[in-house]
């Protein structure tokens, strides 16, 4: 029954993104802030309660070019994302946001 809830409470979170991003009253790229923002809060509280600093030190500084162009194009995925749940209705912008990657791989051909 506990993995049952689990489901049904991340079911939830992720279900309420797009009614948080329209209702908001923030632009996109506030409310990909304040996202990437608190993600970032909670892994640092998650990591330090790990007590593991020197492994992240050394990650951070021997990765941060790959972790700085991911964090960023997570961002920017986030903002655009954000966007247009301002701009059109939820369903369009998740049904467009969720097809891309159909889309990408259907005409990847003519590309690679």
């Amino acid at each position: 029954m506990r993995g049952k809830l689990k489901i049904t409470a991340a079911m939830l979170i992720w279900g309420s993104v797009g009614i948080f991003g329209r209702f908001s009253g923030l632009s996109g790229l506030g409310v990909a802030f304040a996202r990437v923002s608190l993600g970032a809060l909670l892994l640092l509280a998650v990591l330090a309660g790990k007590g593991t600093p020197a492994s992240i030190a050394y990650l951070l500084r021997t990765r941060w070019k790959p972790l700085l162009a991911l964090g960023s194009a997570l961002a920017l995925n986030w903002t655009f994302l954000f966007t247009a749940f301002n701009y059109t209705t939820i369903a369009n912008a998740v049904l467009v946001y969720y097809a891309a990657p159909i889309l990408a791989t259907l005409i990847s051909w003519r590309f690679l």
